[in-house]
């Protein structure tokens, strides 16, 4: 990327920090619904002494619950929507305003039409599937789970008290506890009008800017699928902060049925709350690029084609690392000079998922613009600046031994370091990760 591209990225890239305290104030909405589901659910099981119940009553209960779930769900689903319609205007007026500053143009960039950008927000797919069918799988997984506790707890000759704590874990404030993350600011600043990209100087050094990005960026408290959260490789439960999920094989989507919690600890609706959380971010990240990407097709005479941008650090998944900086056409996404399809877009391509949608605009010279063009820049990584044309390949070759050895594996690294294999031979065909027993079948010595 030169110097313009750079600076288009890095608005974009800051913007991604507010996105993820708009998730984040989104999340503690969400939660509020989630505590008063919880407390209505514990009023409702503390009706009576469960284990005196008969079939009929307690079938009569399971029922009960189950409407309270699903109403709570549903008010969860509204009030998601109702962020995300607000949002994703705003996201289409950043875009714009973006490629107004960047080139110049005084009558300024086109905006998608508001009817189209509403419908955006139903029909964007988060790995595979919309929104609200998200929602209902996770309203159906916390029913299935409420029911297997209550009727384990009765199986169990537990009393109504223990049985609560299996739904809400041990603390009397356990309820309360789902509501722990702080909210932060909700609505993503504009870019600053009279910020405008550094033309007349030859790079942008994002990593050493005061205001610039940084790609291993500090994200709000809580926030699934940021850089923040531990050091030591991705986390395996849904909602864990720091993971991207999808494409490490043990690893479970919001929605899944989690593992078991065992009795009187977590509870099971600490883990229906981190996968809301876990949906709410990915809700925004693919909303957001969606509502970018239907801005650049608005503006199609400026743009030259679209910019997978994936995060320098050890916590990017391989699906994102291999489409690091790649190139994909405007219309239809298809990919340039490689063949990693799009398969959603950065930020859908599965849960919890960083990247961030960028573009290569049209030359100045192409646009009949009377100004120069900006020579090399840089581009921010985990262990600062870095060339602009530095993809994850180069960055990975950049590491010590024991930091591919932590991020591939030590069998997969050796095989890398050997030049027996690629960061695309580490995936199969439908870009799920291949273990390292297939890749020793695959390239076994004759």
């Amino acid at each position: 990327m030169g110097a313009l591209e750079e600076w288009i990225a890095e608005m974009f890239l800051v913007h991604s920090l507010n996105l993820l305290r708009f998730s984040s104030g989104t999340q503690e909405k969400i939660l509020l619904l989630m505590a008063a589901m919880s407390k209505e659910l514990t009023a409702k099981l503390n009706e009576g002494e469960i284990s005196t119940y008969g079939k009929q009553r307690l079938g009569a209960l399971l029922r009960e619950s189950n409407a309270v779930i699903s109403s709570h769900y549903m008010g969860m689903q509204a009030e998601m929507t109702r962020n995300l319609t607000g949002m994703v205007r705003i996201e289409a007026d950043y875009t714009a305003k973006v490629l107004t500053q960047a080139l110049k143009i005084e009558l300024g960039a086109k905006l998608p039409p508001a009817d189209f950008l509403e419908k955006l927000v139903g029909n964007t797919l988060i790995d595979g599937a919309a929104s609200a069918k998200w929602w209902k799988r996770q309203e159906g997984d916390t029913q299935f789970r409420f029911a297997q506790q209550v009727r384990d707890g009765v199986a169990q000759g537990e009393t109504t008290s223990q049985i609560v704590s299996r739904v809400i874990g041990k603390s009397a404030k356990a309820a309360d506890g789902l509501t722990d993350k702080p909210a932060l600011p909700t609505t993503p600043p504009m870019p600053d009008s009279k910020a405008s990209p550094p033309l007349s100087r030859p790079g942008i050094a994002a990593a050493d800017a005061g205001t610039g990005p940084k790609r291993k960026a500090p994200a709000a408290a809580g926030v699934p699928g940021s850089p923040s959260g531990p050091t030591t490789g991705p986390a395996a439960k849904p909602g864990a902060p720091a993971a991207d999920l999808a494409a490490k094989p043990d690893a479970k989507l919001p929605g899944a049925a989690p593992d078991t919690v065992a009795t009187g600890e977590q509870g099971i609706l600490k883990a229906s709350a981190a996968n809301a959380r876990a949906l709410v971010h990915s809700s925004v990240q693919a909303v957001a690029n969606a509502a970018r990407l239907a801005s650049f097709q608005q503006n199609a005479d400026l743009i030259d084609c679209l910019v997978w941008l994936s995060t320098l650090d050890s916590h990017t998944c391989l699906l994102c690392a291999m489409r690091d900086l790649q190139e994909y056409t405007l219309d239809g996404q298809e990919p340039i000079n490689h063949t990693h399809e799009w398969a959603g877009g950065p930020g859908a391509i599965h849960f919890s998922c960083r990247c961030v949608l960028s573009t290569r605009t049209k030359s100045l010279k192409d646009l009949g613009i009377d100004l120069d063009e900006p020579g090399e820049s840089t581009r921010p990584s985990d262990g600062g600046a870095v060339s602009s044309k530095m993809t994850f390949k180069d960055f990975l070759a950049s590491k010590d031994k024991a930091w591919r050895a932590e991020y591939l594996g030590p069998g997969r690294a050796e095989m890398y370091e050997a030049d027996k294999i690629t960061l695309n031979d580490l995936m199969n065909l439908k870009g799920r990760k291949l273990t390292l027993d297939e890749l020793r079948l695959k390239y076994k010595d004759n």
